[in-house]
Formats: C-alpha cells, sequence, structure tokens
C-alpha cells in the first residue's frame, strides 16, 4: 500500500477526502493529516509519505512554502497540489517545485482519484527502475570485487599495506588480511549452476557476521576468506559448514590453509588450500586441513620394490596384483600428499619396465595414448583411480608372450613408434629411447643388427615411402607433401626425394 498524507487547513473537506474515495480499494493508505503548513512539514518529515495531498493557502506556511522546504530536505514524496486559485504564477511556481499534480478546488474527486492512481504507476516504474538499477549496481560492484579478489589469489596485484586499506575500503572488502585462513569448497559440476545460490546461502546464514567473503573462483568452487585470531575456531566452523552441505545430501571436498597473518601471504594461503583440496579429493575425504596434512616424503622401500620385479619375471600377475593393491593402501593409511602417490607410482612403472626390460619383452601398451605419462597420470582424481590403472597397465604389459623375449622386441618397438610418430619434425633417437625406456646406445645396436640400417636412415625410408604414396593418390603439392611426411622443409625434402627416386619431386609428379 502507498502511504498518502492529507494536508489542509478545512477541517470539513479533509473529512470528507477520507470518506469520499475508496482508498483501501485502490491501494492507499491515509497515515496522518494536518491543519496548517507548519504542522505539515514535520508530518511529512517523520513519516516519509509516497503522496502527500497540500491545500496552497494555510495559515503559517503555505502549500508552496511547505513543498519547497520538503524538497530542500531531499524527501522523496509525491505531491498533490490543491488551490482555489486559477492564477498562472501558481502554477508556474508548482511546475518549478515538480509538484505532480495541480488540482482547483471546489475538488472534483474522480480527478483526484485518476491522478492518485497515476501516481501509483508512476511510484510503481520509478522504484523498479531503482530496483533494476541498484540490482546492476551490485553486479557490477561484486563482480569488481571478486576479481580483485581472484587477482589477488593469483598474485596478479601487487600492493603495500596502504594501497591494500584503501582497495578494501573502496570495494567493500570486509576483512583486512591481519589474521585469516583461506579455505575451497568444492561442489560436484551437477551442481554447478547452482553454486551461485549456495554462495549466497552461506552468506546469509553460516557466515552472516561479515567476518569473511566468499566468492566463486571456478563455476563448481566456492573460495572462502575468513578473519580468525583462533584455527580451531575455523576449524569447528567448516565442520558445520560440512554438516550442512552434508544435508543437502551433496558430495564435496574442502581444503583449509594453514592460519596467516599478513597480507602479503595470500597467495601462499590459497596455494595451501588448493594442494588440501586436491588431496581430500585423492583419497575420497570430505575435508582435510593443511596443518593436519602429512608433509613427510615417502618411498617405497626397496624390498618391496625388489619382490614386485621377482614376479614381473614369474609373470605372476595374481600375486603382482595383491602387492599394489597393498602399496596403495599403505599411501592411504599414511595419508600420503597426491604428488607423493604419483611419485611412488613412477617408482613402481619403473620397476615394471626394468624387469620387462631385463627379458627384451618390453612392448608399447603405455605409449598408445596420445598423452604423456604424466598428463595420464594428472587425469586421475582419486587414490583409487590409479591403482586402478596400475593393475590394469601390469595386466596389459604381463598378458605378452614370454616366448617373444628377445633383442628384436626392442626393434618391433621402435618400428611401431617411428610407424607412429614419422610426421613429427622433431623426432629423434633420444626422443624414441626415452620414451620406449631404452639404453639409447643399445636401441642403436639392436636396430642396425635387426634391419640393417641405421634408425635414421630407417625414418627418411618411411617418410618418403609415405610421400609416394601421398603422391600416388593425387596430392601434387611438395610442399604440403614434405610438411606431412615430417621434413623440416621443401628443399631438403626434394634432396631427399631426389636421391631416394632419382627424379626431384616435380618431375616425378609428372610420370604419374
Amino acid at each position: 500500500m502507498l502511504q498518502v498524507v492529507l494536508i489542509d487547513d478545512e477541517y470539513f473537506f479533509r473529512n470528507s477526502l477520507k470518506r469520499a474515495i475508496p482508498w483501501g480499494e485502490l491501494g492507499f493508505q491515509i497515515i496522518g493529516d494536518a491543519n496548517n503548513g507548519r504542522d505539515g512539514y514535520r508530518l511529512i518529515c517523520d513519516k516519509h509519505p509516497d503522496i502527500a495531498i497540500i491545500d496552497i493557502n494555510m495559515p503559517l506556511i503555505t502549500g508552496l512554502e511547505l513543498i519547497e522546504m520538503v524538497r530542500r530536505e531531499q524527501i522523496s514524496c509525491k505531491c498533490i497540489l490543491l488551490t482555489g486559485y486559477g492564477d498562472f504564477k501558481y502554477a508556474q511556481q508548482a511546475i518549478r517545485l515538480n509538484v505532480s499534480e495541480y488540482i482547483l478546488k471546489p475538488v472534483d474527486f474522480s480527478l483526484l482519484t485518476e491522478s492518485l492512481n497515476n501516481l501509483k504507476r508512476e511510484i510503481s516504474a520509478e522504484r523498479e527502475h531503482r530496483f533494476h538499477v541498484k540490482a546492476l549496481e551490485e553486479h557490477r560492484m561484486r563482480y569488481i570485487k571478486e576479481h580483485f579478489l581472484l587477482d589477488i589469489i593469483d598474485g596478479h596485484v601487487s600492493f603495500n599495506k596502504l594501497q591494500l586499506s584503501s582497495y578494501l575500503e573502496e570495494l567493500h572488502i570486509s576483512i583486512p588480511f591481519d589474521s585469516y585462513t583461506i579455505s575451497i569448497i568444492e561442489l560436484p559440476e551437477t551442481l554447478s549452476s547452482h553454486t551461485e545460490d549456495i554462495r549466497k546461502h552461506l552468506e546469509e546464514t553460516l557466515y552472516a557476521d561479515g567476518k569473511c567473503e566468499l566468492f566463486l573462483i571456478h563455476r563448481s568452487q566456492i573460495c572462502l576468506i575468513r578473519e580468525t585470531e583462533c584455527l580451531q575456531d575455523t576449524k569447528k566452523e567448516t565442520e558445520a559448514l560440512s554438516k550442512y552441505l552434508q544435508q543437502q545430501g551433496s558430495v564435496f571436498h574442502i581444503g583449509q590453509s594453514a592460519l596467516h597473518n599478513h597480507a602479503q601471504e595470500i597467495i601462499i594461503a590459497y596455494r595451501e588450500a588448493s594442494v588440501c583440496l586436491k588431496n581430500a579429493r585423492s583419497f575420497e575425504g570430505r575435508v582435510l586441513f593443511y596443518d593436519e596434512w602429512n608433509l613427510t616424503a615417502y618411498r617405497i622401500p626397496e624390498a618391496i620394490l625388489t619382490e614386485i620385479k621377482k614376479l614381473i619375471r614369474q609373470r605372476d600377475l595374481e600375486n603382482i596384483t595383491d602387492g599394489l593393491n597393498r602399496c596403495y593402501h599403505t599411501f592411504r593409511e599414511k595419508k600420503l600428499s597426491y604428488d607423493n602417490i604419483i611419485f611412488c607410482t613412477y617408482e613402481l612403472l619403473s620397476s615394471l619396465l626394468s624387469a620387462m626390460n631385463e627379458q627384451n619383452t618390453i612392448n608399447c601398451f603405455l605409449f598408445k595414448d596420445s598423452r604423456s605419462l604424466s598428463d595420464t597420470l594428472d587425469s586421475f582424481h582419486t587414490c583409487d583411480e590409479i591403482r586402478a590403472w596400475m593393475i590394469h597397465v601390469f595386466t596389459e604389459q604381463l598378458k605378452q608372450e614370454t616366448h617373444t623375449a628377445s633383442a628384436c622386441s626392442v626393434t618391433r618397438n621402435v618400428r611401431e613408434y617411428i610407424l607412429q610418430h614419422y610426421n613429427n619434425p622433431e623426432l629423434t633417437i633420444e626422443d624414441i629411447a626415452q620414451n620406449l625406456f631404452q639404453n639409447y646406445s643399445y636401441l642403436c645396436y639392436c636396430f642396425k643388427r635387426d634391419e640393417g640400417i641405421t634408425i635414421n636412415d630407417y625414418i627418411n625410408q618411411i617418410r618418403l615411402n609415405k610421400a609416394l604414396e601421398l603422391f600416388h593418390s593425387g596430392v601434387e603439392n611438395v610442399s604440403y607433401v614434405a610438411e606431412a611426411t615430417g621434413f623440416s622443409n621443401a628443399g631438403y625434402f626434394s634432396r631427399k626425394f631426389k636421391k631416394f627416386v632419382g627424379l626431384p619431386p616435380s618431375e616425378y609428379i609428372k610420370t604419374l
């Protein structure tokens, strides 16, 4: 309901006005009236009504003087001016004071009702506009604030204490960064469209005291910077947060930093929270605090690695699987960091490759994926995912028949690798040896012995044969063929091609 005040020195007119118009039905409520301009001014200042109906000719203060005083106070109030004077100078002054309506007495109540309805629509439109403008401004300020906070935790902002204080005040950031922790809350991707709603709810409930900043760093991650002087209090809050998220039936992970006391340590705090989040996720835990995380480096005992090598030589897949399961169970028990688990995984892979290399039976199973080994391991999120992949790798490797264990398997793997990568102009023997986990000299020796040519000559031979296939398929662009077959430039390709075929590429094409 819109609030209305009546200011007129005629008592009977005020009463008849109250009775003549169905105020409630029209969406209005009369909240007060006055019989002179001075009391009317006090009434408006006290009540701040939406609409004031004011007589122009009153004792003490006239209606025009009253409106002028209200305008000086910057009180937002629509004014309807009632007057028995039709003189233009009054209308002119009313216009100057931004009077909404100017109605002559005796008042036509139907005209007044129409004026009130017009003002109701006008006020509604203004409120909607103000709400929209306010929402846009709040969105703009939040956008600026969040990007400033993102720049801080990413290390893209350098500042001194004075600059920081200025930024915090300007952006209405409520924490001074004197004593704080950083937490990262990760929600499932299925809830990513609701992450902002969850952030708002947390801001209005669990963290309503205003001593924190909550903002999105990813569509499924919320960063919480919490002002605190006691780490245990923050841990209790995090446990309450965990219970709340569990009640929502949500799968989540939280990583929380240690307590920090300087703004310059924001980047460190954020990295600590990120590492804790990654490790909480890898062991499928809910929450991991940085001060409770096991920072001790762990290596697989040599006796265990020796036993695994022995089982590989014996092709005892069942006991190898049991051994791998025990290793990864130990990692979970010791709460090793994700990076430490990756390091131990490399140790296990090294044992496999070393034992297989002793028998010259290594195959190219590990290298069929276009990704590097490190990229493959980084793509996993949990310790169990890595364990399952390792068992799969060992199983596939040990499926190879034992009677093929001869030096020719090295040559066979080199040939396969070259066929997969011949179009890479940067391909070198060093790359092949590294990716096949072979000694450079031994690789060259086995290949020359079995194939009768060097590896480099074999690479060029494969490339030139592929070039012939392209020419015979109708491709005539020499530069394109050179690039497609792994030659660094067309001139070098032409020289090699002429030596191989007896004609330059351009002449050879004409013979087809």
